[in-house]
């Protein structure tokens, strides 16, 4: 999956400190593995009922606020041309709490780390560890996409659960063992990403989404406030290599739920990454969101 598979990318190297990562991610997420699995791993007591927490967004986006299939609609000959220029195959979802849209040439691909997500999250509600060690877990998982952290958090918590997780945001996902390869439609996964948004804005997990590190910032990156988290891998079986992200975007006191992928017949993950930076960038333009520069 994503740390790995970076390795065997011609054109990661150059771009991005992809070894400073694997040290930081090992240096920090290993000690904690170990006495993850030393402090036992069970299912969590069911606790106390707690306060409900506050959403950092309105949890009943207006739909005048965002008009999904008019936004898509906008954004298809934009689509069109990037796919031309780039030689990929584009796919885009948007989800207001209300309107679920769809446009691209692809609809779905394996999910590769953006399920590390609803992993994290069914991981606190069901495992039976100690903070500390979910929190670095935690912060592996979904900060710079730690594999063997996210691992670990699956195998305390199962499958099930995080099927579960996603069916909190009526969305749904058929988790693999092998979590990468777990197939996930971008409607499905926009619709989770909005569901995240009305979250406690003080979840661990969503503080991690906020502060992905900067070598993983492209695409959804680049919007202002935005939450999310990257998946990217290729594939054995065609040569192609798959790019994808999914997550929120804070918009007039509301959010904005998006799942954008980006698919190389050829193999290039530089020419995903390029088309998912152009795909941002005009969905900014549409949305009248704020880009930070790159």
């Amino acid at each position: 999956m994503d740390t790995l598979s970076y390795l065997n990318g011609t054109n990661f190297a150059a771009r991005f400190n992809i070894f400073a990562v694997i040290t930081r991610a090992a240096s920090l997420a290993s000690p904690l593995i170990a006495l993850f699995f030393a402090s036992g791993c069970a299912a969590a007591p069911v606790p106390e009922p707690a306060p409900a927490p506050t959403p950092a967004y309105s949890t009943a986006a207006s739909p005048e606020v965002f008009d999904v299939t008019g936004t898509l609609q906008a954004l298809r000959d934009n689509l069109d041309a990037i796919e031309e220029e780039t030689g990929t195959e584009l796919g885009i979802s948007l989800y207001d709490g209300h309107v679920n849209g769809y446009t691209g040439t692809i609809a779905t691909l394996p999910s590769w780390s953006t399920v590390k997500v609803p992993i994290a999250l069914a991981a606190q509600q069901h495992c039976d560890v100690s903070d500390a060690a979910l929190e670095t877990l935690i912060e592996a998982s979904i900060e710079w996409s730690d594999n063997d952290s996210a691992s670990t958090l699956l195998q305390c918590v199962g499958t099930q659960h995080v099927e579960e997780e996603v069916a909190e945001a009526g969305a749904t996902i058929d988790v693999n063992s092998a979590f990468g390869r777990s197939d996930w439609p971008l409607a499905s996964a926009a619709r989770y990403g909005w569901y995240l948004s009305t979250r406690d804005e003080d979840n661990e997990v969503i503080i991690a989404m906020h502060n992905v590190v900067d070598e993983q910032q492209w695409g959804l990156g680049a919007l202002d406030d935005a939450a999310f988290k990257g998946g990217w891998s290729g594939d054995r079986l065609d040569g192609s290599w798959h790019s994808r992200q999914f997550g929120f975007v804070p918009m007039d006191g509301a959010a904005l739920g998006v799942a954008i992928a980006a698919r190389s017949p050829e193999g290039s993950y530089a020419d995903t990454i390029e088309a998912l930076d152009q795909l941002t960038a005009v969905l900014a333009e549409q949305l009248g969101v704020a880009v930070r520069p790159r």
